[in-house]
């Protein structure tokens, strides 16, 4: 997952694909980075 080199700006909308045997957990985990801010970085 390369979310910081992506160059998204705050209040863009984006779409998150997770595929693999942990895809919903790993969904879950990056939607929580990107509803907190991903740390206000």
């Amino acid at each position: 997952m390369n979310l910081m080199a992506a160059c998204i700006k705050q209040g863009c909308e984006i779409e998150i694909q997770c595929s693999g045997e942990q895809e919903n957990e790993a969904l879950a985990r990056a939607v929580e980075l990107v509803d907190s801010g991903l740390g206000d970085l």
